[in-house]
Order: structure tokens, then C-alpha cells, then sequence
């Protein structure tokens, strides 16, 4: 739901990403695919297949854990770093009793790289991305309303309590298949919605596209930092967006402020 609080709810803090790290790892090391030609088929579709299945699971359990405890924001970044915190003991696990080849490339996977792009997978996830964006575009008003409580958006019709589950949902699924073929590149979904709404407000009809807007933006502008700035030698992007992303949660627990 909308985040009337300074407590940042995203992919990254909800464990939604280190649980796909998992999925990968698992794939990597049960199906040995560093040691498959390049391009095979098992190679290609195991890892984001193994990454996709345990985000979601990361985000049942999510769900599951909210309703117990009427969805509060607290709970639900609590029960997320308790997750998260698993599901990257069981990645270090299995790292530990696999081959050299196969723990460096499973730690090579976590950092995250756009290089992993490809025209099929990003005819995919534009289709999917359009279809997302009008469906949660189309319910602008209910963030909105949700932002004035809970009880004024069940007077304004809105089903909290299904809405917020919904939402949740939907939302981990697409992220869920993004970092399932690009690897953990964290805190773009926390920083680029927060900058756009401290800059032109909470007004969700504008928030929703621009923040869709800035974090393509942003991480490009990551990307392309992250080449040059080692050149010849290009650092994972998800390093980068860790170091920008990171002084803004805290900044954002700190601060204490209600995001408006």
C-alpha cells in the first residue's frame, strides 16, 4: 500500500531479492550449469526459473505473515529481513560445499548485470511491464485514498485489506521476474519512487509513472557509471545501487518523517 511512513517497504528490504539469490544458487549448484556450453538450454532457463519459484515463496510468506499481523508496515520489513536473512544464510551454505566454479559464479550472479539482456527477454518483460503499468496505474485513486487512512479509503470503496494484499502480490511478481534474469540490483524500487515524491509530491497519477520513469533512468545512469568507472573493467551495477541506495534507507529510517 501507500507508505505514509518513513519505514520503506521494497523488493530489497522484504527479502524478495535475496531469495531469488537463492533460487540461482541453487540452480547453479544442483545443475552444475557453469560447466554446460554456453547458451544450453538447462543453463538458460534453470536459474530464472529456480530464482522466479523462491521469490514468490519469499513473497507468500510475506503475504502470509502480513495478514497475521493486519499488514502493518513494521511487521511486514521485520518479517522481511528475517527472510531475507534465510534465504542468504542458505545461498553462503550452499557456497560453502560447492566447487570453486560454482560458489564464483553464484556470487557473480548476486551482484546483478544488465549484460544478461537479451531481445527475447526484453520483448517479455515489456509486455509484462506494460500490462503491470496500466493495471496499477489504473488504481491510482486507491493509493491515494489510502493515504488519508484506512477508513477514509473503505468510505471511498476501496477493500482495504484485499487491495493491500493485491498489490503486494502483483508487485513481487514483477520483481520476481526481473530479478529472476538480471540477478539482485537493489534499492532502484526505494530510492527513484522516494526522490520523485520528496520532488512533485504523492499524487499517484503522476508518482506512478514517473517513479516507473526514473528508475529507468537511474539505473542506466548506474550502468553506465558502473562501466567507466573501472574502465577497462566493469563493476556489477548492483555494487553501485547498493552505495546509493543504502545512505538513503538510512537517511529515510533516521529521518523519521512522514512521506506525504
Amino acid at each position: 500500500g501507500v507508505q505514509t511512513c518513513a519505514l520503506p517497504i521494497s523488493p530489497f528490504t522484504l527479502g524478495i531479492s535475496q531469495a531469488a539469490g537463492f533460487g540461482a544458487s541453487l540452480a547453479i549448484i544442483f545443475f552444475d550449469t557453469s560447466t554446460l556450453m554456453n547458451g544450453h538450454w538447462l543453463s538458460v532457463i534453470s536459474v530464472p526459473l529456480f530464482a522466479f519459484t523462491t521469490s514468490m515463496i519469499c513473497s507468500l510468506l510475506i503475504i502470509y505473515l502480513g495478514k497475521r499481523v493486519g499488514m502493518s508496515p513494521t511487521a511486514l520489513i521485520l518479517a522481511g529481513v528475517g527472510l531475507g536473512s534465510l534465504f542468504h544464510s542458505g545461498t553462503m551454505f550452499l557456497q560453502y560445499f560447492t566447487t570453486e566454479i560454482n560458489a564464483a559464479a553464484t556470487l557473480f550472479w548476486t551482484f546483478g548485470d544488465l549484460s544478461k539482456a537479451t531481445y527475447p527477454v526484453l520483448l517479455v518483460l515489456s509486455g509484462i511491464f506494460l500490462l503491470s503499468f496500466i493495471l496499477i496505474w489504473a488504481s491510482h485513486w486507491k493509493f491515494d485514498a489510502l493515504g488519508f487512512g484506512d477508513e477514509s479509503a473503505f468510505n471511498k470503496g476501496v477493500n482495504v485489506k484485499t487491495f493491500r494484499i493485491g498489490m503486494l502480490l502483483f508487485s513481487s511478481l514483477c520483481t520476481a521476474l526481473a530479478v529472476a534474469f538480471f540477478g539482485i540490483i537493489g534499492f532502484i524500487g526505494l530510492v527513484a519512487p522516494h526522490m520523485v515524491r520528496l520532488i512533485l509530491g504523492s499524487t499517484h497519477s503522476a508518482l506512478i509513472p514517473l517513479s516507473a520513469l526514473g528508475g529507468g533512468v537511474l539505473l542506466l545512469a548506474a550502468d553506465l557509471v558502473a562501466r567507466m568507472m573501472l574502465y577497462p573493467s566493469v563493476l556489477p551495477v548492483g555494487i553501485l545501487t547498493s552505495f546509493i541506495g543504502a545512505p538513503m534507507l538510512l537517511y529515510l529510517l533516521v529521518s523519521g518523517k512522514k512521506i506525504k
